[in-house]
């Protein structure tokens, strides 16, 4: 059976009840504060070993939204606003994870900055500011990390819902970054 895991800061709830004993990390913005990309790999080194020894295939992880608002219900799980910063940390991170042989699962593909209703939120933001911004730490994610798996946001962005959003999934995603997972 396939398992899948939450865990941007630790292995939580995989396929398993109740959730199994595992490190709870620090919040990834702590560790971004540290600006030390092989603490980030030390950070990954441990979930991905905890997620290998927990029988767990891929971990929801990392999250690489930026923080646009202080009181975002997920800020606990992204490294924080700035995007290089961002994408330095997961890339970091994303190769330590998938080093234990472990999928690593960069999220919420993109401009999800908001938990409260993320199912329905329209993300309304330029195309520059897409590309410039939000859209970098995936990019990295993608074409330094070799991040296997990407799980899209629940948002909506420009009046298209983001998990059926062809330009980014497909044309972005894909053809200009080369995703293949």
């Amino acid at each position: 059976r396939f398992r899948i895991t939450n865990g941007p800061v630790g292995v939580g709830m995989g396929d398993g009840t109740p959730s199994p004993p595992a490190t709870s990390l620090p919040m990834t913005i702590a560790l971004a504060a540290g600006f030390d990309p092989d603490l980030a790999r030390q950070y990954g080194d441990l979930i991905g070993s905890e997620t290998a020894t927990l029988g767990q295939h891929v971990l929801e992880g990392p999250g690489v939204c930026l923080h646009r608002t202080a009181i975002a219900g997920r800020n606990f799980e992204y490294f924080g606003e700035d995007p290089y910063l961002t994408g330095q940390m997961a890339v970091a991170e994303i190769k330590a994870v998938q080093g234990q042989g472990v999928i690593a699962m960069a999220k919420h593909y993109v401009a999800n900055e908001q938990e409260t209703n993320r199912m329905t939120l329209q993300t309304t933001v330029d195309e520059r500011t897409l590309h410039e911004s939000y859209m970098i730490p995936f990019e990295m994610a993608v074409k330094d990390g070799d991040v296997a798996s990407i799980m899209c946001a629940y948002n909506y962005v420009n009046g298209v819902s983001s998990c059926e959003n062809e330009q980014h999934l497909t044309e972005v995603l894909r053809k200009q970054w080369g995703f293949k997972g």
